[in-house]
């Protein structure tokens, strides 16, 4: 399964993907959920709502930040191994595609087998998204 990362802006004007692909929807919680277009090639969508931010020990996040959950974690999990067989190309996207969406596809990719690193170089992947997701999956 190839994992792309995308933001939300590319994801509401359409993917137009050539091949089978299902979508991952990270959207903050104070947001309305993606207009995701649909196509042919769109199989499924999963839709979760989590901020941008990271736990500190330095400072305390206010009330209304709602960090990603290992719950979270899993269902994504659950969603990939849903469609990994049948699907080729995994989305994912959140507001800006710099932060949340290459983190959760780092980790999908890791924890296929593959390699994270070009994330590393093109992104700033959440280092507790990506902590959390690889978690989840027992790694």
């Amino acid at each position: 399964m190839r994992v792309l990362v995308a933001d939300r802006m590319r994801v509401e004007a359409g993917l137009g993907l050539l091949l089978d692909h299902v979508v991952v929807s990270i959207r903050d919680p104070d947001r309305k959920p993606a207009r995701i277009k649909k196509d042919r090639k769109l199989r499924d969508v999963l839709a979760l709502a989590f901020d941008d931010a990271e736990p500190g020990a330095r400072f305390l996040l206010p009330e209304t930040i709602r960090l990603m959950t290992l719950q979270d974690a899993k269902v994504i999990w659950a969603f990939v191994d849903k469609h990994k067989a049948a699907v080729p190309v995994l989305v994912v996207h959140c507001e800006m595609g710099m932060s949340r969406s290459p983190a959760v596809a780092a980790a999908i990719t890791r924890g296929l087998g593959g390699d994270d690193d070009h994330f590393f170089r093109e992104y700033l992947p959440n280092r507790f998204v990506y902590d959390l997701m690889l978690k989840a999956r027992g790694g």
